[in-house]
């Protein structure tokens, strides 16, 4: 080992071109094993030797909990379907000026649901899907363009608004818009505006009309099971009509968490079926919803389902009227059918329905 020391260091620089040049790189790019002398340098290369196991599993060990930790967040962001729910207008924040001769109760102004990512207004006899909901980022001037001197609340509200906002998602429809604030304390806000609002004698822009600040509702009654199904059995067909369903063509239903029924696929009707209220099924207002021959008696199948109902849920939207039972044996049906101003309610099919 000596021997071969001062072997290198005897060498002639003009015979030890590739040493001189590893030399030279090193001294421009940082030198591995010392800037000391060469002595020292030579020697500390001679004496290098590879990490001992326990060291390299050490560093391998820190170098994976390091990973892990990067890549979990642990700062766990608010997602609009915890959200998901029925809300009630608890206050009228703000609304447009113009219309301040309509003052309404805030309990004039409906409910709203959220569920699965999208809002529904829900009235007395509606139920409308107002849009998807896009979260979005708020900006100063964007949040604060939406505002101006018709509208009642002013710009230290406004201010307390967009400083207090956590998430913020936005509805685009046609003529309408809505924003759903979520603030740091949980309080939810609901603005409602227009996209063409007159702002001067030729010159139109989104504004803000009103602004609502929700309160969740508690749904204390039982919901109908939640779930996707579809029609293993049509049980009543009323006759007179031209269109019909098999079950093929009929239509699939969705129960959501929030107790929204929807329908999808061939649906002759409107698709948003409604909130399901809890009802108790009577002949005034299940029996005497069939076609019947002239002074016929009510067929003893359509009592026995009354008569056997375990739960039963009401849902009306616009002229639709819709009715869950569930049976003494766990079966759930669906009932549809038509309200008309001038005659009495009318039920179309009834529906067995199977999960999927």
């Amino acid at each position: 080992m000596r021997a071969l020391f001062d072997q290198i260091l005897n060498m002639s620089l003009a015979g030890s071109c590739g040493i001189a040049f590893v030399l030279a790189a090193g001294q421009a790019a940082g030198v591995a094993f010392g800037k000391g002398s060469t002595r020292a340098r030579i020697r500390n290369v001679l004496r290098y030797q590879r990490p001992r196991l326990l060291v390299s599993l050490t560093g391998a060990t820190v170098v994976i909990l390091l990973a892990c930790g990067l890549l979990t967040d642990p700062i766990q962001s608010i997602e609009l379907p915890k959200h998901n729910g029925l809300y009630e207008v608890q206050e009228i924040t703000s609304q447009w000026t113009f219309s301040e001769v309509f003052r309404p109760d805030p309990g004039q102004m409906g409910q709203y649901l959220i569920s699965d990512g999208s809002l529904f207004h829900i009235s007395r006899d509606n139920c409308t899907l107002r849009g998807e909901l896009r979260e979005i980022q708020l900006t100063e001037d964007t949040f604060f363009s939406l505002f101006d001197f018709n509208t009642r609340m002013g710009e230290a509200g406004q201010r307390q608004l967009l400083e207090e906002n956590q998430n913020a998602w936005q509805i685009e429809q046609p003529t309408t818009f809505q924003l759903l604030l979520l603030q740091k304390d949980g309080t939810l806000y609901l603005l409602n505006g227009y996209n063409k609002t007159k702002v001067g004698p030729d010159e139109t822009a989104p504004r803000i009309h009103w602004v609502f600040q929700l309160a969740p509702l508690e749904i204390t009654t039982a919901q109908p099971p939640a779930g996707n199904y579809r029609v293993s059995q049509l049980l009543y067909d009323a006759p007179s009509f031209n269109f019909t369903y098999s079950l093929e063509t009929a239509p699939t239903y969705q129960i959501a968490s929030s107790g929204l029924v929807t329908a999808s696929g061939n649906m002759a009707g409107n698709p948003i079926l409604g909130m399901p209220q809890p009802l108790t099924l009577t002949p005034q207002n299940f029996d005497a919803l069939f076609f019947y021959d002239a002074g016929g008696a009510v067929p003893d199948a359509i009592q026995s389902i009354r008569t056997s109902a375990a739960q039963a849920w009401g849902m009306k939207n616009g002229d639709e009227l819709h009715y869950l039972i569930t049976g003494s044996n766990g079966t759930l049906l669906l009932a549809s059918g038509y309200l008309e101003d001038d005659s009495p309610a009318l039920i179309r099919w009834i529906f067995a329905l199977e999960p999927v």
